[in-house]
């Protein structure tokens, strides 16, 4: 496997791009989200002030100003254009009203430039009500999202190019399940794959939990094998993970030795989700990175 570790934030000491200085007032603020434009040449990242403790930063070479109930929480990239030939997205909101969580569903399109939004309106008649913690996710083999949520394993399938807003296009619950035991949940190849969390919340490698979408309410429990030279990736912590077709891809986290002694690691892993087998991808991270955010583009 041939991989290109490209670094292109701005170094310190050297010239930032011109137009950083009417943007770019910092470059620690917190964001919720990355997606790739449909045409490769931007990085759009998504971004709540009140989500960032109203610290009133700022980004980049442009800034795009949405409208959306609620606060934003996920983007995810649609491979197919915009109507108006921009870049296309769903964008997820979130709602706490009297404890109770609301999640809201939008098609985002931009404009040609892909600097500004052409539309963005809801994908469903209501806002999702969830029970408290939750796992969004999209697949990459159909314009779909997926709402895993508790109590319990509630699952909802969202169809994300309908052209009016519709009730979710499937409903179900798996019974026996509980969305709190797992460490986190990506899809690939048309299922959901939840991976296993230990009891001390670092991520179990040894086995991961399968719901397939079109025979829901059965989770299937596959064991992971090593890699035959490096072997199983070290348990951590807030390690950036996400979904491809045929992989979940695992980048870097943090291991805790106690005693304010944390380690936090560069290497890069690969799940193969028809073998289970893992692979230690041969690359770093050009710098150990604090709770990394891993996106994987639909260019590859």
């Amino acid at each position: 496997m041939q991989v290109n570790t490209e670094d292109i934030t701005v170094s310190w000491g050297q010239q930032p791009h011109p137009l950083d200085s009417t943007y770019g007032k910092w470059r620690m603020a917190l964001f919720q989200d990355l997606q790739e434009s449909i045409d490769t040449s931007k990085l759009y990242f998504l971004y709540d002030p009140i989500a960032d403790e109203k610290c009133c930063t700022r980004c980049f070479v442009g800034e795009i100003p949405l409208h959306a109930q609620g606060t934003m929480k996920f983007l995810f990239s649609l491979k197919c254009p915009s109507p108006q030939g921009g870049s296309a997205f769903v964008l997820v909101t979130e709602e706490q009203i009297y404890g109770q969580i609301r999640l809201h569903v939008f098609r985002l399109d931009l404009s040609g430039d892909g600097l500004s939004v052409a539309n963005c309106r809801p994908l469903l008649h209501s806002a999702l009500l969830i029970g408290g913690e939750y796992i969004c996710s999209m697949r990459e083999d159909a314009p779909e999202i997926v709402v895993m949520a508790n109590p319990g394993l509630q699952v909802w399938r969202i169809n994300a190019i309908a052209e009016q807003p519709q009730e979710p296009s499937a409903n179900f619950t798996v019974p026996g399940a509980d969305l709190t035991h797992f460490y986190d949940g990506f899809l690939s190849n048309g299922s959901v794959h939840l991976l296993s969390s230990s009891p001390d919340g670092h991520l179990d490698h040894t086995r991961i939990h399968v719901l397939n979408l079109n025979n829901a309410g059965q989770i299937t429990t596959q064991n992971c094998t090593p890699d035959p030279q490096r072997g199983m990736p070290a348990p951590r912590k807030n390690a950036g993970i996400d979904g491809v077709a045929n992989a979940i891809l695992l980048a870097g986290g943090e291991i805790d030795h106690g005693n304010y002694n944390i380690q936090r690691l560069v290497d890069y892993w690969m799940l193969d989700t028809r073998t289970f087998q893992w692979l230690q991808i041969p690359a770093q991270m050009p710098a150990p990175l604090i709770e990394p955010r891993l996106t994987a583009c639909n260019s590859g």
